[in-house]
C-alpha cells in the first residue's frame, strides 16, 4: 500500500487498486494528526483506509447520542 500526501490532502492507494477515495483533511486537522505518535498515526490511516474503501475497521466505534 502506498500512502500519498498532497496539501491537504492524504489518501491510501493500495499499490494495484487506484479506485481508492482520497481522504481529505482540514489543515488544522491534518497539522494535528501530524503531532499523533506514528504507531497512532498507522493505526489511524489503515482505519481511514478501509472506511474510504466502504468497509469499517475493527476499531471503529458508532457515535452515540447524534439522533437518527
Amino acid at each position: 500500500m502506498t500512502i500519498v500526501v498532497e496539501t491537504d490532502n492524504i489518501r491510501a492507494v493500495a499499490d494495484d487498486d487506484e479506485s481508492n477515495r482520497p481522504i481529505n483533511w482540514i489543515s488544522a486537522a491534518w497539522k494535528d494528526f501530524g503531532s499523533f505518535p506514528q504507531a497512532a498515526q498507522s493505526i489511524c490511516l489503515a482505519a481511514l483506509t478501509i472506511a474510504a474503501e466502504g468497509g469499517k475497521a475493527d476499531i471503529a466505534k458508532p457515535m452515540k447520542g447524534l439522533g437518527s
